[in-house]
Parts: structure tokens; C-alpha cells; sequence
């Protein structure tokens, strides 16, 4: 099945608008319901956003990752602004204090650590699941050896 570029570009369009119409009618549902959260969520999810707009690879999962921990950051905020009840005025009183702001952008921060820290950690358990295979096939090659003698090796 081949495919070209113009038609790849139209279902991406596609794609793109039903994203943006779906942040949109999210928005306004906010907007009119939660303004305190959304207020919050907006202060808040600043580096996510930075990160998403600056993230050009295909996927953009680095902006990804950041924007799942910065979120996770904000949450723990939410509950105080809907006890607060949840107006405009509660979700600036939540962002006035400076804890918010620090657990909200360390969290994003969270996010670069995992982007810089996950591959030294995969490079490390590749390296130690090649060193247990590598040590597997030595025991049958030495075992090998011992029922076949060395001419096995040696061709």
C-alpha cells in the first residue's frame, strides 16, 4: 500500500484540527465551570507549554513527558482550589502562594530529569542483559567444548 506525501499531510491536518477542536471545546467548558482550576492549570502548566512548543521531533515525546509530570505537579493543587470554591479568586489565592509554584515547576523539572536520566538507565540494563547472555552462551560454548573437544572452536 503505498501513500504520498499530500495525503499523509491531509489526514495529519485532520488529525491536528480534531485535537485543536477538542483543547477548544475543553477550554470553554472550563472556562464557564472551573475557572479557579483552569486558572491554576494555565499558571501552572507553563513549562509544558514552552516544552511542547519547542519540542520539534516527530512525535514530540519529550514535551510529552514534561507535560505529564508538570500536570502531575499541578493536581496536587487542584483539590484546594475546588474546596476554596473554585472561582477565579481561589485560583489566584492558590497561585499567589510561592510552594505552588516551585512543586509545579519542579515537577516539569521531573520531566527533563526523566528525559536525561531514562536513557543512562536503559544503556544500563541493556548493557547487564547483554553481559547475562554473553555469560549464558559462554557455559553452553564451554560445554560444547568439553563434549566435542576444541576442534569445534577452531573449524
Amino acid at each position: 500500500m503505498s501513500t504520498d506525501s499530500g495525503s499523509g499531510r491531509a489526514v495529519r491536518s485532520r488529525a491536528t484540527m480534531a485535537v485543536t477542536m477538542g483543547i477548544i471545546i475543553i477550554f470553554g467548558m472550563m472556562v464557564a465551570f472551573t475557572p479557579g482550576i483552569l486558572v491554576v492549570l494555565i499558571g501552572g502548566m507553563l513549562p509544558a507549554m514552552a516544552a511542547l512548543v519547542t519540542d520539534r521531533s516527530d512525535y514530540r515525546l519529550a514535551g510529552l513527558t514534561i507535560a505529564a509530570m508538570n500536570l502531575a505537579g499541578c493536581m496536587v493543587y487542584l483539590p484546594q482550589v475546588w474546596d476554596r470554591g473554585n472561582s477565579l479568586a481561589a485560583g489566584v489565592a492558590v497561585l499567589s502562594e510561592p510552594w505552588p509554584w516551585a512543586v509545579m515547576f519542579m515537577a516539569a523539572a521531573g520531566g527533563w530529569a526523566l528525559l536525561w536520566i531514562g536513557p543512562l538507565f536503559a544503556r544500563f540494563v541493556v548493557a547487564a542483559v547483554i553481559d547475562v547472555e554473553r555469560r549464558r552462551l559462554e557455559r553452553i560454548q564451554a560445554n560444547i567444548v568439553a563434549e566435542w573437544g576444541r576442534g569445534v572452536i577452531d573449524g
